[in-house]
């Protein structure tokens, strides 16, 4: 594996992470659909970069299963997301708010979805190292 497959897979998920903790700030200021949908781009633009690089035949299914299901969900969420949502009303610590039913559910779908990937990428980078301190043995 060349060095420059080698930074792409150390970098992917060091920007996954940037954008994550965006997205974890961002739930405080009310506007997470936002951060969502940079994380779920990042995701279709890493996975279509990876089908060129050469690795495991079973990251590469995991990867285009993910891929699959990231352009179903963007597809769904685009077509849904000027619908009339349904808001579950509760108490919080500044009285009384709606949470929108659909949103939430979307976007919680969307950041496991993103979360799948990020997590193939780390297992990506434990078969890399341990690849690496096989050879050097």
């Amino acid at each position: 594996m060349t060095r420059n497959i080698q930074t792409i897979k150390l970098v992917d998920p060091i920007v996954q992470s940037l954008l994550f903790v965006f997205f974890a700030y961002s739930l405080d200021g009310g506007d997470y659909v936002t951060p969502m949908v940079l994380i779920m781009a990042w995701v279709v633009i890493s996975s279509a970069v990876h089908l060129f690089l050469d690795f495991s035949r079973k990251k590469i299914v995991e990867r285009a299963i993910n891929f699959v299901l990231v352009v179903i969900f963007l597809i769904v969420w685009f077509l849904t997301k000027n619908r009339k949502d349904h808001y579950l009303e509760t108490i919080g610590g500044d009285g009384p708010m709606q949470i929108p039913i659909r949103q939430t559910i979307m976007v919680s779908l969307g950041i496991a979805i993103s979360f799948w990937y990020y997590v193939i990428c780390f297992r990506e980078i434990r078969h890399i190292i341990k690849k690496r301190s096989k050879k050097n043995m």
